[in-house]
């Protein structure tokens, strides 16, 4: 059952990351290995895709950007 967080399970990237100002609209869907999360990273300047893998949803690993104009 899903239940709200008090903080977000995705957080922000850290300082000259690609999503260091913001990371939001995840799309999330189920692989053979678990979870995958592609969401959209913020740097102040441009929007990028990240990916970020989970087993459970609420433990997100970030594998970095995968998309970029």
């Amino acid at each position: 059952m899903w239940e709200p967080a008090p903080e977000p399970v995705l957080k922000r990237g850290e300082s000259a990351h690609f999503d260091t100002l913001d990371a939001l609209n995840p799309s999330i869907f189920a692989s053979k290995n678990g979870l995958v999360n592609l969401y959209s990273g913020w740097d102040g300047r441009v929007w990028r895709t990240g990916m970020a893998v989970s087993q459970d949803g609420v433990r997100w690993e970030k594998r970095g950007m995968i998309l970029q104009p």
